[in-house]
This record gives C-alpha cells, sequence and structure tokens, in this order.
C-alpha cells in the first residue's frame, strides 16, 4: 500500500464522523506512515496499535524489551512507560491505529497478565495487506453512512486476528473472508450466491455471519446490497438512466423495494438525490 510519492505521512482523522452503533471502541485517527520514528513516554497517552510491514527497531513497554521487525504488530497501552526507536537506515511502512485516551486493550477484547509485552510477528503479510487495501478504501470516503462503523469495525476485527494469526492459532478465518470479501467486491452486479461462497471457503454460513459481522459491522448480504446501492449512487449523478434502468442494473427489479433501500443508504429519495449531487440534463445546441 505505497504512498503518493510526495508524502511520507498520512493521517486520517475519525473522531468527529457520526457513528450509527454506540458501543466502542471508536477509532479517533488511522495513520500511514513512510517516516521512521522514535520516542519515549513515561505515561503512554493513548491506546495505540502499530503494524510495522518494513522496517526494524527496539519495543520497550513497562521495562521489558524487544525487537521489533516486520512484519509485526506492537501495542503502546494507555499510561503505560514505552520507547520505541526505528533503525533508520532501513525503508519503512507502518499503519497506526490511534484510539482515545480513555480506551483500553479490554475494550479491544485483548487481556493480558502482568507486565507482558504486546508485540506480535505476523506470518501472513499479503492476508494483511488486502484488508488494510479494504480499510484506505472506506478511509476515502468516511463521511458516507456507516462508514466509520466500518472502520471502527475493520480495526477491532484486525487486530484480533493479528493476535491469532501472531499466536499461531488456526482459528483465524481472515484468509476466507478476504477472500469472500474480493470476490463480492468483483462480481457485486452479478448473481452472488453467498452460502456458495461460505461453502468454498469451508465456512458454514453461522460461521460465515458471525465472523463478517464482528468485522464489518453488516452481514454478507447488506455488504453485497451496499456496494450495489454505492453504484447506484453513481449513476444518478454521472448519467441521465432512468431510475427504474438504474433500479435493474444493480439486479434489483421491485422498484418500490430500491426505492425503499435507497432512502435507507443514503437518507434520501433516488430524485432527491439526483438533484442535490449530480447530473443535469445537457442542453442542445442551437442551430
Amino acid at each position: 500500500m505505497p504512498l503518493p510519492l510526495d508524502e511520507t505521512v498520512q493521517h486520517f482523522h475519525l473522531g468527529s464522523y457520526p457513528r450509527k452503533f454506540c458501543a466502542p471502541p471508536f477509532v479517533s485517527q488511522i495513520s500511514f506512515s513512510q517516516r521512521p520514528r522514535s520516542f519515549e513516554y513515561g505515561a503512554f497517552p493513548a491506546l495505540q496499535v502499530c503494524i510495522l510491514l518494513q522496517g526494524s527497531g527496539i519495543y520497550r513497554c513497562n521495562e521489558v524489551q524487544l525487537p521489533a521487525e516486520a512484519p509485526s504488530c506492537f501495542i503502546f497501552p494507555p499510561g503505560a512507560n514505552v520507547y520505541f526507536a526505528a533503525r533508520e537506515a532501513s525503508p519503512w511502512e507502518e499503519i497506526i491505529i490511534t484510539y482515545p485516551e480513555k480506551s483500553n486493550l479490554e475494550d479491544l477484547g485483548i487481556h493480558t497478565a502482568g507486565k507482558q509485552p504486546l508485540i506480535w510477528a505476523l506470518h501472513s503479510e499479503i492476508c494483511i495487506r488486502q484488508c488494510l487495501n479494504y480499510l484506505q478504501e472506506l478511509l476515502y470516503r468516511p463521511f458516507l453512512l456507516g462508514h466509520a462503523d466500518r472502520i471502527d469495525k475493520l480495526c477491532g476485527g484486525l487486530i484480533m486476528e493479528l493476535k491469532l494469526a501472531g499466536d499461531g492459532s488456526k482459528t483465524t478465518v481472515l484468509p476466507a473472508l478476504l477472500n469472500i470479501r474480493d470476490y463480492i467486491h468483483t462480481h457485486f452486479l452479478e448473481a452472488v450466491d453467498i452460502a456458495q461462497l461460505a461453502k468454498s471457503e469451508n465456512l458454514s454460513m453461522n460461521v460465515l455471519r458471525r465472523r463478517w459481522t464482528e468485522w464489518m459491522g453488516d452481514s454478507p448480504n447488506r455488504y453485497l446490497l451496499s456496494l450495489r446501492m454505492q453504484e447506484a449512487c453513481r449513476l444518478l449523478v454521472t448519467t441521465g438512466l432512468p431510475i427504474k434502468d438504474i433500479a435493474g442494473h444493480i439486479r434489483i427489479d421491485d422498484a418500490l423495494y430500491f426505492s425503499r433501500k435507497l432512502h435507507q443508504f443514503a437518507g434520501m429519495s433516488a430524485t432527491t438525490y439526483r438533484k442535490l449531487y449530480g447530473y443535469t440534463q445537457p442542453k442542445e445546441k442551437e442551430d
């Protein structure tokens, strides 16, 4: 996930975006960095999760010091004595997820004993990058209805899956979820059989629905519908297609159902959305 050539750090501030769900943890900021960093805190100000994809350094938390080698994930808990020193000469690629000051590890479902250091070596970088690519897609449109919630859920699920993968657990379903997500993203305008996708990844529908919802905040079917609604919104503002034809294009034959779902997704009718955001009939040229 390289950054633009003229940037070494990108920050996405998410604290001000409204959430549909009230359950924490809420992500306050996500940063993508290609600049090595070093720092020391007597009491770290906020909960921060770092995913290191390139680079190396020294990680110390509560007097326990360990080498940090990419790919790895390490956590700076709020209030802990932490120190990190990067090796400046090495290439650097890091994703930093920051939570509000009152957040704690238990909010992420992580329980530790005593002063155990929170650092995990990662064994599936390709899988992680797939997930981070999806995260970056959401970050460029955080204002869309439900996207801030999806970012919160995705980050929480990612952190838990990273811990499972780092512990060598065989229970992680991250690769299967990403394969299904990529298929849906590529074929969402076709007939998509969610049950068959689950079967192809050796998952039951119950497991797929539960783990997908933990990750995305919605069911697989609702994710599929949201992609189709995004396409409908795009066509409303970039083409003059009749609303009925747009509904058919995204595989919805019932006009009333389309209108109801678009209102739920965009907060307004298709006609209002088109008037507010986009398409105007081009004027005919005069002779």
